[in-house]
């Protein structure tokens, strides 16, 4: 998940956001697998009018993300 937001707001950005999330808002990368509306809620409430924005970028990098993990052949130990 950090990495989707790094590409997306950048290092510095992204570290902030993520660090706020956790304190502020006590969410964790846990819970937003388990409740992806979680992360939608936080970033609304952080981000405001900006948030639609954000999250369409940052959700098409999770995907692609997830994409390439399921496409990558698994290295099996010999």
């Amino acid at each position: 998940m950090a990495s989707a937001f790094n590409k997306v707001l950048g290092s510095t950005t992204s570290d902030l956001v993520l660090k706020t999330l956790k304190s502020v808002y006590k969410v964790d990368e846990k819970a937003i697998i388990s409740d992806p509306a979680i992360l939608e809620d936080a970033i609304g409430k952080f981000f405001r009018d900006s948030s639609l924005a954000i999250l369409a970028a940052v959700l098409k990098d999770l995907k692609t993300e997830i994409a390439f993990h399921r496409q990558s052949p698994s290295v099996s130990a010999s």
